[in-house]
């Protein structure tokens, strides 16, 4: 659901931009009316797991790929605010130094993945719950909650590609920018995470957060330390085992997700390449594009291994130097 450059209208990416700007920069004041900074290790923790998930990349029959998110995992984890700037912070990373999704769009991606996803999953999780819930009935309900954000964040990506050939079209009637209607994104986009991803997703959301209630059921972490020292091992095997994520798409010679083409596929496909696309598409050079290193030979698939690892290890340390930077200067502030 990584929507890339080139794919929405300037005023669809501008809306999408003051919306979820708007919703980081309120969830920003809230938090730090109520942050403890001894949970900030936890958040840059929630930040890089965000961001490693989300490069294991699993096929589909139809030669499709998805991956899962944890954004209802960190909102039942950190709360709804807390979780939204982490994700936001994951899909920044992820665009500017990587290209898995687009710098212009991302609005759009946070609106979906890093704002729609956590909050309704969060309200979803304690419709399902009370405060005296057993541990059983809160990993199920994590697990629904998970499974139907994911739904909801599908859609609503959906309806912003589809919109795209109704809002923007050149002088001979062409898309400008996404070429399919919702006639087609709805079913091509929301069905397999129905079917399969969001299943992957909950699944996901319940194993976790049941290891996490049994190192701390209150989930107040007042044992920080020790918890955050497993989760940061748990980090470090995340980033080991990443390659899995083009593995397994190239064991079944899977094309990549739906509706993250480059030009030439979009041509492949549509028939033609959008203009606006062809302006908008290379607007930003990643420094590690497709988590590579453009100096090695992209041919070679053990190149492609190690430096998917690399990424993989250069974005958690990312997280946690950017998070060591806000303790510190709390801590300055406050002295």
């Amino acid at each position: 659901m990584h929507i890339p450059d080139g794919y929405l209208s300037p005023l669809t990416c501008g809306a999408t931009y003051a919306i979820s700007l708007g919703v980081i920069a309120i969830s920003v004041k809230k938090v730090s009316k109520e942050l403890d900074e001894r949970k900030i290790p936890l958040v840059a923790l929630g930040s890089a797991f965000s961001f490693v998930i989300m490069m294991f990349n699993i096929p589909i029959p139809g030669g499709t790929t998805g991956h899962c998110i944890g954004g209802t995992l960190l909102a039942i984890i950190l709360g709804p605010y807390l979780s939204s700037i982490s994700m936001f912070l994951s899909l920044l990373i992820q665009a500017l130094l990587f290209g898995d999704g687009g710098v212009t769009t991302l609005g759009a991606n946070s609106l979906t993945m890093a704002i729609a996803m956590p909050f309704i999953g969060y309200s979803l999780y304690n419709l399902f719950t009370k405060n005296n819930s057993s541990i059983k009935s809160k990993i199920v309900a994590s697990l629904f909650a998970s499974y139907l954000s994911t739904g909801f964040s599908a859609f609503f990506s959906s309806l912003i590609l589809g919109i795209q050939p109704i809002i923007a079209k050149d002088g001979n009637g062409l898309p400008l920018y996404f070429p399919f209607p919702l006639k087609i994104t709805i079913p091509a986009i929301v069905l397999p995470h129905l079917l399969f991803f969001g299943f992957v997703e909950g699944v996901m959301t319940a194993l976790v957060l049941n290891y996490i209630f049994k190192l701390d059921e209150s989930l107040t972490f007042e044992n920080k330390k020790h918890i955050s020292k497993k989760f940061s091992f748990a980090m470090v095997l995340l980033a080991l085992l990443s390659p899995i994520g083009i593995i397994l798409p190239s064991i079944f010679t899977s094309q990549g997700a739906w509706g993250e083409w480059n030009g030439e596929e979009i041509n492949q496909i549509a028939g033609f390449i959008p203009k606006g696309f062809e302006k908008l598409g290379t607007i930003w050079k990643p420094l590690f594009p497709d988590y590579s290193l453009p100096l090695l030979n992209s041919s070679n698939f053990v190149f492609e291994l190690i430096f998917y690892i690399v990424s993989g290890f250069i974005g958690v340390i990312m997280f946690f130097a950017l998070f060591k930077a806000v303790k510190f200067f709390l801590k300055k502030g406050e002295t």
